[in-house]
């Protein structure tokens, strides 16, 4: 990086400002573990970029002003190092140990109320009891990545993408603050992974009240780290 710079009492304004986004794609990362959640708001350039990263204490929501931040400019490659490194805190606070493995298989689409209802027959730890809902739900089995979400993830890593100057909502609870704050912005790229006992998956709403979860290896999320990276990197955000 080019530069690295402490800062404190920034206002949402202050944060945008220092990565243009209101002038310029930029990018929204939030890596929630148990410990703490870490946000980091990036501008991108042609060749370069600035980004906003700063800590917020477990389960608290976004404060109207951000006590302590890591201002930051560098080439553009050393982003994805910045987006790696947030998957890595969540994998260090979990204590997780994976490279290559990955989370049991998805088996499609299921209804979003009927895994809450499944899940919590499974955290019952009574065989019984999810029978029965498995019954209730019309299921022929819980999908193996169910039973280990139902006790809760490990960690949860979101990426979105905004264009600046458009109307629309984007993926995840930091971008509908901008949004909330005045700034329009429309999700052109999202990424929601889930970080597992058993690995990391990607749980994504499929329509009509359904979602899925797909497995991912670790290495394979920081290639995908990577390629989420490029819409920032435009003639039209310089």
């Amino acid at each position: 990086m080019t530069g690295r710079i402490r800062e404190a009492d920034l206002t949402w304004w202050d944060a945008l400002a220092r990565v243009g986004a209101d002038r310029r794609t930029f990018l929204v990362a939030s890596a929630h573990s148990g410990s703490a959640t870490e946000v980091l708001i990036a501008g991108g350039r042609e060749r370069d970029y600035d980004s906003v990263r700063f800590t917020l204490p477990p389960g608290s929501g976004l404060p109207t002003r951000i006590p302590s931040a890591l201002v930051s400019s560098g080439p553009a490659w050393s982003l994805v190092t910045e987006l790696i490194d947030l998957q890595l805190s969540i994998e260090t606070d979990a204590g997780l140990r994976f490279t290559d493995g990955v989370a049991p298989g998805g088996e499609g689409p299921v209804g979003a109320a009927e895994a809450l209802l499944v899940a919590e027959a499974i955290r019952t730890g009574d065989p019984a009891r999810v029978d029965a809902a498995v019954g209730v739900v019309g299921w022929e089995r819980v999908p193996p990545w169910l039973r280990d979400f139902a006790f809760g993830a490990s960690g949860q890593l979101t990426v979105s993408v905004l264009r600046p100057g458009q109307v629309g909502a984007a993926g995840i609870g930091t971008a509908q603050q901008f949004l909330s704050e005045g700034l329009p912005g429309a999700a052109v790229c999202v990424l929601n992974a889930i970080a597992l006992r058993s690995g990391w998956g990607l749980l994504s709403p499929a329509g009509q009240g359904e979602l899925t979860f797909e497995p991912v290896a670790a290495l394979s999320l920081q290639a995908m780290l990577n390629a989420i990276c490029d819409p920032i990197f435009t003639r039209e955000a310089a």
